[in-house]
């Protein structure tokens, strides 16, 4: 069913008028963004802390309220996760390797990047490649066909250079987010 980008929003106003509660959500969230408008005008530190903290309430409270739906999204989100760890694909991994390419390649030339965070960057390049060399390499001694997913999963090899280059890039995304969040809050509490 193919939609124009105009009625789906009619579906999505048809779908919050159509209920009480709908009506009650489309409310709070025009609030709490009237009231974001109102802090960000008086730019006022307090007030950044006051919303932030019904912000979270306002998530806290939908998660208490939707407590089965949350539990099932978080038991569906690590299941998705931990499903391609265990069962990767090759164009995923193809894409990776881009992406950690591009991310190599605009390290050289940001000047804002702190030193930490350019040596993560240099470790994590140098495992993937590591290992996609190591991939590339066993691929073509044994000339093993990637056409078929089961070659991948059924091979001992090619599945644990897949799945601990993912590994690293998995471990190096929470190190740097955490990284990231630590700089931020020492920033705005020092």
């Amino acid at each position: 069913m193919e939609t124009s980008v105009i009625e789906k929003f009619c579906i999505i106003i048809k779908y919050f008028c159509s209920s009480f509660m709908g009506i009650e959500l489309l409310i709070i969230m025009l609030l709490l963004f009237a009231m974001l408008y109102f802090i960000l005008k008086k730019d006022n530190k307090v007030l950044k802390i006051i919303y932030s903290m019904i912000f979270v309430l306002f998530l806290i409270f939908i998660v208490i309220y939707f407590n089965d739906y949350a539990i099932s999204s978080i038991n569906f989100f690590i299941k998705s996760i931990m499903r391609y760890y265990y069962f990767p694909s090759v164009g995923l991994y193809f894409i990776i390797i881009i992406g950690v390419t591009l991310l190599f390649i605009s390290c050289l030339f940001l000047k804002k990047l702190s030193k930490f965070e350019k040596i993560s960057i240099y470790i994590l390049s140098f495992f993937t490649y590591l290992f996609f060399i190591g991939f590339i390499s066993y691929i073509v001694v044994n000339k093993v066909t990637l056409t078929l997913d089961v070659t991948l999963y059924s091979n001992n090899v090619i599945l644990s250079l897949v799945q601990l280059s993912n590994l690293i890039l998995f471990v190096w995304f929470i190190i740097i987010l955490i990284y990231k969040l630590f700089v931020f809050f020492k920033k705005k509490f020092d």
